[in-house]
């Protein structure tokens, strides 16, 4: 695991703002233990991989942080910190400014203040359960009588417009937005204040995944509600994230705000990443001609100096040898040694 003399700085324009923080990970690594050969437990060595590694990150009230990277970037292991799946092996999270670790270990206020919706809504309800007994769930371990809990269900299905009919039946007999409306029923059901989006709409049809954006939307305006948005597809972020976090290799590679990040990526890695969203106009510097090739390096030995150097067209000696400082340009803040000339290139393109 690398040391790192400055953290990520996810300050901006934006940020800087007096907002309430309502998500803080200051330092934040989780290591994870591998199962080891027989030798390697005869002679007490313990090989360990890192999926996130020293990260600070903060997400504000009733904004949109979008995380973004290639599987096994650490994306979801990051989200799995906040809704307390996994507990820090080093660092400190914070919810609404308390310290919280593991599900088990936190209070019931904290719990109803983080609701999940997973990309497949279908196999996240319990096919035991009808709508109306998986709505329930939450709101039984909340303590909500019987009485409180129909009258709740009946605000909860109004709230993402899917009618009453549908509360007996089942998750396969729903189709794949009527279960997905479900699931963001129950993610709500004990006012959160977070909600951790995991591949929201991924698995939806076009027409449907419109829709399901549009409800979210919504929701997140008239409740205040503070979303950590977990994709792949970018134009999702895009289009509904207020703040982008880079990830490659359990690290944060840049923070910014969404639009400039977009039109003008401050690292390599990010620029890799938009250059692969569909209908992208073709540019002609080095760093416009890149296409991002090869795997990412094993967790377990991961490369130095720069973790993206492995894969970057434009790596010299220093990132192969030394980790680089987080450099603030403009509204993103990014850890690569040319972050500027990144960010300049770009513009020169946009603006020959």
């Amino acid at each position: 695991m690398s040391s790192h003399a400055k953290h990520m700085s996810d300050d901006s324009d934006e940020t800087r703002k007096p907002r309430e923080a309502v998500i803080e990970l200051e330092n934040v690594t989780k290591e994870f233990a591998l199962e080891d050969s027989l030798l390697d437990q005869l002679m007490g060595r313990r090989t360990t991989i890192t999926a996130v590694s020293n990260v600070s990150l903060t997400a504000y009230e009733g904004e949109t942080l979008g995380i973004v990277g290639e599987s096994g970037s650490g994306k979801s292991t990051l989200a799995n910190l906040i809704t307390g799946l996994h507990t820090p092996t080093q660092g400190t999270v914070r919810i609404n400014g308390e310290e919280v670790s593991s599900v088990t270990r936190r209070s019931p206020e904290l719990l109803a203040d983080v609701g999940v919706i997973f990309q497949n809504a279908k196999s996240s309800i319990d096919p035991r359960l009808t709508v109306r007994q998986a709505i329930a769930e939450p709101l039984k371990t909340q303590g909500y009588g019987r009485t409180e809990r129909q009258e709740r269900i009946s605000e909860l299905l109004e709230l993402v417009n899917l009618s009453e009919r549908y509360t007996d039946r089942y998750a396969h007999e729903l189709s794949g937005g009527q279960a997905q409306r479900v699931a963001i029923a129950r993610a709500i059901a004990t006012e959160p204040r977070v909600l951790i989006l995991d591949e929201p709409v991924s698995a939806l049809d076009v027409s449907v995944k419109g829709s399901i954006i549009n409800l979210l939307m919504r929701l997140q305006r008239e409740f205040g509600l503070t979303y950590v948005l977990i994709s792949h597809d970018l134009s999702v972020v895009r289009h509904i994230a207020d703040r982008i976090a880079v990830m490659y290799l359990g690290e944060l590679m840049e923070v910014g705000s969404a639009e400039p990040l977009f039109e003008t990526p401050a690292h390599p890695y990010t620029k890799a990443l938009l250059e692969a969203i569909p209908d992208t106009d073709p540019t002609t510097s080095v760093l416009d001609a890149f296409v991002l090739e090869g795997d990412v390096p094993s967790p377990v030995d991961p490369p130095s100096g720069c973790v993206f150097h492995t894969r970057c067209p434009i790596a010299e000696d220093r990132c192969r040898r030394d980790v680089p400082p987080v450099v603030d340009v403009e509204t993103s803040a990014s850890r690569c040694h040319f972050a500027k000339r990144v960010r300049a290139e770009k513009e020169e393109v946009q603006n020959p």
